[in-house]
């Protein structure tokens, strides 16, 4: 297995899908099982929050603007959502994406990642 420069094994191949749509969940579950991967899959839902969950304590905008350059043409991507459910997923989701990174990501019982807000 490959090590950091820290010497901690790191292993690959998990994942940590956030769908804010609950029904995308049962899609995520349904095609890892059928590649056999469903023991790599953890799946945090958060309905009411949006499609796009950031960090702790940014803004929650329910559309952006972007501009395609090369046709100069305006795009809104609408993100959806309400603002508490939104704030509550950020913190809960948070949480557990460090949580799942330290897990999945380093094994040696001496590591300690720990990171505050």
């Amino acid at each position: 297995m490959p090590v950091n420069e820290h010497n901690h094994t790191v292993q690959r191949g998990r994942i940590l899908p956030i769908p804010a749509d609950p029904s995308l969940k049962v899609d995520i579950e349904l095609m890892m099982k059928k590649a056999g991967n469903r023991h790599l899959l953890t799946v945090l839902t958060y309905p009411g929050a949006g499609h796009l969950i950031e960090p702790p304590y940014t803004p929650h905008f329910r559309a952006t603007n972007f501009l395609q350059r090369d046709m100069k043409k305006k795009i809104v991507m609408l993100w959806g959502g309400h603002t508490k459910p939104h704030a509550v997923a950020q913190e809960d989701a948070w949480e557990k994406i460090l949580a799942f990174l330290n897990q999945q990501l380093y094994f040696s019982k001496s590591s300690s990642v720990k990171t505050k807000l």
